[in-house]
């Protein structure tokens, strides 16, 4: 399905019913970030555009506004942009002012240290970043433990650059500053609050 979007250019459709499927879906953003490193499946998804995959799309309908500014990064994304900005009016920023930091390729990274960390008054302020990988059966182990880990628990990811685990090992040394994240692969997400710590082990040969 497709939605008139300003200037006459068609945009796909958002949620089939936009408050009770934003609800839906916030309520399993939650259930993620209560288990790090737990998969969670989110349902119902909306149509995605070229670049990004549904589940991506949904936490975007679920989690911008016309108050929650959003820095998206990637090639070929104009239409993603254009498409997010009709349904969520979220205005568009750059990392290091950005509320929301979407990348659609995890395997390429701009420089994670300009997402805004907060600060001792705000720590709220702190980014949410958004990336996208091929999977979540990498060959890697990363061993997660914090508020909401019984114990500790392992997580593999494919299509995750290592740039990544680098600024994640810095941004745990500055809670309750820095940046929390969310991993996403198609339809299901992997929460990684800023108040995670991982411990990575080598490939096994």
């Amino acid at each position: 399905m497709m939605a008139q979007g300003q200037g006459g250019l068609l945009m796909l459709e958002g949620f089939a019913d936009p408050v009770d499927d934003s609800q839906r879906i916030f309520r399993q953003i939650l259930q993620a970030v209560s288990r790090p490193g737990c998969v969670v499946t989110l349902d119902p998804l909306p149509p995605a555009p070229a670049g990004l995959n549904a589940a991506s799309i949904a936490l975007c309908l679920a989690l911008l506004d016309h108050d929650t500014s959003l820095c998206l990064d990637g090639p070929t994304l104009t239409i993603a942009r254009q498409h997010i900005a009709f349904h969520t009016g979220a205005p568009p920023a750059e990392m290091d002012e950005a509320a929301f930091t979407l990348i659609a390729d995890g395997n390429v990274l701009p420089d994670l240290s300009r997402l805004p960390h907060g600060d001792a008054e705000y720590p709220e302020r702190g980014a949410t970043l958004i990336l996208q990988v091929a999977g979540f059966d990498g060959p890697r182990r990363h061993v997660l433990r914090g508020p909401g880990v019984d114990g500790t628990t392992e997580l593999s990811v494919r299509g995750l650059g290592d740039g990544f685990w680098t600024a994640f090992a810095a941004n745990q040394h500055r809670f309750p500053l820095g940046f929390d994240t969310i991993l996403v692969h198609d339809n299901a997400i992997v929460a990684l609050p800023r108040s995670t710590f991982a411990v990575t082990h080598p490939v096994e040969a």
